[in-house]
């Protein structure tokens, strides 16, 4: 069992062009058995948008051990339009920061979320959608020594006309892993029928690209068809060269069909099939 008490104060301040928010939080969260199953080794990724869910750990068939509190402050800067229509973007800064802290260490509560710490990470996020054609986001994980920063990822979608951009990079040390991947995914849209995208990621922490994959595709009400290229380099630890080709069309609602043209993998070359 359970118990979480969550309170909230909305603070709010208007004017001609511009309304601002301000909204602390804090939430109380008792187990009062304790008995949580050890799942000290398992991934649990905590961050500003997520650290105050019911759920934070992503544990279905258990509670959060112990006894904690949650304190969080969400600033939201709306810029409002004069003659806004359907095609209007939402312009607006967000920022958001939260902590947890605990009357005492619990070792069953997943390392990787440092909310098994008397005092956890402060994790905050920035999103930035005030101008027409970027936008940014930024999040982070900050050591409570205010000196280590074990986690930041930035987010940049960049939009003009039919082409959007968007590129992510991610990097995690120490308790949250070792990561560093920086990745692009590019669209462009012929008409609204047609469009093309390629996307790749490269990780940084060995220096290689992990995969290049490249489509077109035919959509429209009750039918989409798309041709796809992907080519790896890198997965699973392992340097593994792939190279496929696919045929793939949907008939919305009914079934998807997926045609092999080519498949190469160390040793074969050429194969073809009907994947469903």
């Amino acid at each position: 069992m359970q118990l979480i008490f969550t309170d909230a104060l909305f603070l709010c301040q208007s004017k001609d062009l511009s309304k601002e928010t301000l909204t602390p939080k804090i939430s109380l969260r008792i187990n009062p058995a304790n008995n949580m199953n050890n799942y000290s080794e398992t991934s649990a990724v905590i961050n500003a948008n997520n650290v105050f869910d019911l759920n934070r750990l992503g544990i279905s068939d258990d509670y959060e051990a112990g006894r904690s509190l949650t304190f969080g402050l969400d600033y939201k800067f709306d810029q409002v339009e004069n003659n806004p229509d359907k095609d209007t973007k939402d312009k607006y800064l967000e920022l958001k920061l939260a902590t947890v802290i605990r009357d005492q260490n619990e070792t069953d509560i997943p390392i990787s979320s440092t909310i098994n710490r008397k005092t956890s990470n402060i994790f905050g996020s920035i999103n930035n959608n005030l101008f027409e054609n970027v936008n940014i986001g930024y999040d982070f994980s900050l050591d409570n020594d205010l000196q280590t920063l074990n986690s930041n990822s930035i987010n940049t979608e960049i939009g003009i006309n039919n082409f959007v951009t968007t590129f992510n990079f991610i990097e995690t040390r120490n308790e949250l892993g070792s990561t560093h991947l920086l990745s692009n995914i590019t669209e462009y849209k012929v008409n609204d029928s047609n469009s093309l995208t390629f996307s790749t990621r490269r990780n940084k922490e060995i220096n290689l690209t992990e995969y290049y994959n490249l489509s077109y595709e035919y959509k429209n009400d009750c039918l989409t068809a798309a041709l796809k290229f992907n080519k790896t380099f890198y997965k699973d630890n392992d340097l593994v060269p792939t190279e496929d080709l696919f045929f793939t069309i949907t008939l919305v609602p009914l079934t998807t069909y997926e045609r092999a043209l080519y498949k190469k993998t160390p040793g074969q070359a050429g194969l073809k099939g009907w994947f469903r």
